[in-house]
C-alpha cells in the first residue's frame, strides 16, 4: 500500500511541477516578447499600479488646492494693498 501512495504522490507532484513550468515558461515567452501584461496574469501588481495612481492624483489634487490657496492670499493682498493706498491719498 506504502509504494502505491507514494506513487500516487510523486504523479501529482509531477504533474503540480509540470503545470508550473508550462505557467513559467509562458511567463517568459510573453517578458521577453515585450507584450503587456494583463490584470488576470498580474493581479498584484495591478493593484500595486492602482495604488500608484490613486496616490498620484492625491498628489495632484493637493498641488492644485496648494496653488489655489496662493491665488486667493495673492488676490487678499493685492487688495489690501490697493485699500491702503487709497486711504493714504
Amino acid at each position: 500500500m506504502s509504494a502505491i501512495s507514494s506513487s500516487l504522490q510523486a504523479s501529482q507532484c509531477a504533474i503540480t511541477l509540470d503545470r508550473n513550468q508550462n505557467l513559467l515558461n509562458g511567463t517568459l515567452v510573453s517578458l521577453s516578447s515585450g507584450s503587456r501584461a494583463t490584470t488576470l496574469q498580474h493581479p498584484v501588481g495591478t493593484g500595486v499600479a492602482n495604488t500608484l495612481t490613486s496616490q498620484n492624483q492625491r498628489l495632484s489634487a493637493i498641488a492644485s488646492n496648494i496653488q489655489n490657496a496662493v491665488s486667493y492670499t495673492q488676490t487678499g493682498s493685492s487688495i489690501l494693498t490697493m485699500w491702503a493706498t487709497s486711504s493714504t491719498a
